[in-house]
């Protein structure tokens, strides 16, 4: 990224801030067979333990829970509201692990994103952008030491009621301490402007540099290896969970499954898929919900009808 430099407060060149050429001393293609091989190790972590929890699921005693019908009318959003909270929280807890990643971990997240050297010239862009800004502060300083003070309290003082005073004898000396106060005040605003324009200058440069160094999360190549993470880590969490609280979804619902580890292992799917699709899971069954009680309510009534005869009389109770 490059950013047009502004002309020179100074009247010297040699006085004005310095460019900087700092950067990281690190090299791009060793990085990159380092990030590698963290990513390697990684995804070989990953994969033990999704063999640990698969192995812990498949031992562990689970216990039918309760299984009770429904009430007509009854509400699936609180009788699943568990599986709901779970599946929030382990939401939740991903875009915090992926929170931390992204602010701690730039060279895994350019490695599956824009590459090792665009991690390094964003990074040197940085640095050079902290250098100059440091080096347009000190010069920003300089420049009010040296406003002309001295000079303006030298006018002020010239300016003595006599002098303030209609002229009697020198009508040429209050004219000229004026002029004088003019010029000094004109000098003064021209080099505070120049110093606050460079340095507001400096400040962008940074922030534009900065927003550069961000902008790995943004690419199509970390977006999707996030997106696949996400999904992998949300159900193997979602596992985790249902059978730690031994969480039945179908038991919840008043379905009786043979095996109640299946349950748990269908809930733990269903939390691990986010709570959107959870939501939408739940509207799809109380929809269901309520046509099939709706169903019986119309069969009830319909065998609760007095039979007519053909002579129009009812049958003796």
């Amino acid at each position: 990224m490059s950013v047009p430099q502004p002309p020179s407060v100074s009247a010297s060149p040699s006085s004005g801030p310095k460019p900087s050429t700092s950067g990281p001393n690190w090299d791009p293609r060793s990085k990159y067979f380092q990030t590698r091989l963290r990513f390697g190790l990684l995804l070989a972590l990953v994969a033990a333990i999704t063999l640990g929890v698969i192995y812990w699921v498949a031992t562990q005693n689970i216990t039918q829970a309760e299984v009770k019908p429904l009430a007509v009318g009854a509400n699936l959003t609180l009788i699943l509201a568990p599986v709901l909270a779970a599946s929030a929280g382990v939401e939740r807890f991903l875009e915090t692990i992926f929170t931390i990643v992204e602010g701690n971990a730039r060279a895994l997240v350019a490695y599956l994103g824009r590459g090792m050297r665009w991690l390094h010239n964003a990074e040197s862009e940085v640095d050079n952008a902290r250098q100059w800004l440091a080096n347009v502060s000190t010069e920003y300083n300089r420049q009010l030491k040296e406003l002309p003070f001295s000079g303006m309290t030298s006018v002020v003082s010239m300016r003595t009621p006599e002098a303030t005073s209609p002229p009697t004898g020198t009508p040429g000396q209050p004219a000229t301490a004026s002029l004088d106060s003019q010029q000094i005040f004109a000098l003064a605003d021209t080099r505070l402007k120049s110093a606050q324009e460079l340095m507001n200058l400096a400040i962008k440069r940074l922030q534009l540099a900065e927003d550069q160094l961000s902008d790995a999360t943004a690419s199509d190549g970390y977006r999707n290896a996030k997106r696949a993470a996400c999904i992998y880590l949300g159900l193997l969490l979602g596992l985790i969970v249902a059978t730690a609280s031994s969480l039945q979804m179908f038991a919840l619902m008043g379905v009786k499954v043979g095996d109640p580890r299946i349950d748990v292992i269908v809930t733990g799917l269903v939390i691990g898929s986010g709570s959107a699709p959870v939501h939408s899971l739940i509207n799809i069954l109380q929809s269901a919900k309520d046509t099939l009680d709706s169903a019986q309510g119309w069969l009830d009534s319909a065998k609760k009808k007095p039979v007519i005869h053909e002579q129009g009389q009812q049958p003796p109770a």
